[in-house]
């Protein structure tokens, strides 16, 4: 079967994606449309089968479209410099971002429901690690000349996760969706 090269495709199954097994399932191609000569990546799907992904037009200029069965194709942000996306999406369809604003940087969740909502500012870019299902984002920002974990929320605001010693650094991993954030700490070593 030869695919038109326009289109996306997304193999899932009759039935919720990540409870379908390729040997009990039949999986069908689902075909995700983008403009005609622009080139995407769907770089991440959820349990309800919603998709997150690029595309980039002849001239490059590249946007994050988000997909879903009920709705169809939408752009999330036009990508440039001035963005922060790091491609991640949570199964209640929230997308984080982050973007500048006059004072900082702005902590964004993405949803087709609500649209682009800010919920927490920072002073410098952030590094975005992951979002939980509950709108809380995790992530590593380098402040003083050290990296510090956070965890951001709407109703929490920016909490930096701390270091193992003084010295130390963090950086976070992800997030679930009970809020535990799975980072790493350094210290740095004793010289002597």
């Amino acid at each position: 079967m030869t695919l038109p090269n326009r289109h996306f495709v997304l193999w899932a199954c009759l039935g919720p994606v990540l409870l379908c097994a390729a040997s009990a399932r039949q999986y069908t191609p689902v075909y995700l449309p983008i403009p005609e000569g622009h080139t995407g990546t769907a770089a991440a799907v959820n349990a309800g089968g919603e998709v997150l992904g690029t595309e980039c037009d002849t001239l490059s200029n590249c946007t994050l479209f988000f997909w879903s069965a009920r709705t169809g194709l939408h752009t999330v942000v036009s990508l440039s410099a001035n963005v922060s996306a790091p491609l991640l999406l949570s199964d209640n369809g929230e997308v984080p971002l982050a973007l500048p604003t006059t004072t900082g940087w702005g902590i964004y969740l993405w949803s087709e429901r609500a649209g682009l909502q800010q919920i927490a500012e920072l002073p410098v870019a952030p590094v975005i690690a992951g979002v939980s299902d509950k709108g809380e984002v995790a992530g590593t920002v380098v402040v003083g000349g050290k990296s510090q974990a956070f965890v951001a929320g709407s109703q929490s605001g920016v909490k930096y996760l701390g270091t193992l010693v003084p010295e130390g650094s963090s950086e976070a991993k992800g997030i679930d969706d009970r809020g535990t954030v799975m980072g790493v700490a350094t210290a740095p070593c004793a010289s002597g």
